[in-house]
């Protein structure tokens, strides 16, 4: 699979490639139907230091070339795997505890301020104080409800009223931009062309046709 790595400063990367067939055979009495799919563990909110040092260590065996490297290989693999298993178990634990952190009715007066105050600038913050948790658990606990992170699910509403303004009234792209909460004409056409393929007047006239 493709992976994308951003991160700031110097770092060094250790990439593993597990072979599927070997990881199921691994697990098949633990888990029958296994697909080879651990999830985005990466996304957890937790680091495993052992499997960290358990990588490193496989790094360096294979590196030396020591007699015994190929049996250490293999208790590594089975360890790693198991390690794999449990943070797979442990993140959809924790998404499912976060996701109950925003009930249907906290979700409704998220909905709500958000679409009272559309025009306007307003954080994550702003967000979080409608239902009463921390930034960092709503965050969390938005985007395991939602699918999207705040500032995604609040750009998609802006765009649905944007498009509801273009087609129903003849207020100017600016007002409309204005009235949506984009910070410049400028800002929603390169919104709608980056979300769309379109801009704003193409849709429009779309619209009228």
């Amino acid at each position: 699979m493709a992976n994308e790595i951003v991160a700031e400063g110097r770092h060094d990367v250790i990439d593993f490639v597990l072979p599927f067939e070997a990881m199921r055979e691994v697990l098949r009495d633990h888990q029958p139907g296994f697909n080879g799919d651990f999830g985005r563990l990466h996304a957890a909110p937790f680091r495993d230091v052992f499997l960290e040092h358990l990588c490193i260590r496989l790094w360096r065996e294979c590196q030396t070339g020591n007699r015994h490297g190929n049996l250490f290989v293999e208790g590594a693999f089975i360890s790693i795997v198991a390690i794999l298993s449990n943070l797979r178990d442990q993140r959809s634990s924790i998404d499912s505890e976060v996701s109950s952190l925003l009930s249907r009715r906290g979700l409704q007066r998220i909905d709500d301020f958000i679409e009272a105050n559309l025009s306007n600038s307003f954080s994550n913050s702003d967000l979080a104080c409608q239902v009463h948790l921390p930034q960092l658990h709503f965050f969390r606990a938005f985007k395991a409800a939602t699918g999207q992170t705040p500032h995604q699910y609040v750009l998609s509403r802006r765009i649905t009223r944007a498009q509801d303004l273009l087609a129903a009234g003849d207020m100017s792209l600016s007002e409309i931009a204005y009235a949506c909460g984009f910070a410049s004409q400028s800002h929603m056409t390169d919104v709608f062309r980056g979300k769309l393929g379109i801009t704003p007047g193409q849709y429009r006239r779309e619209m009228r046709a």
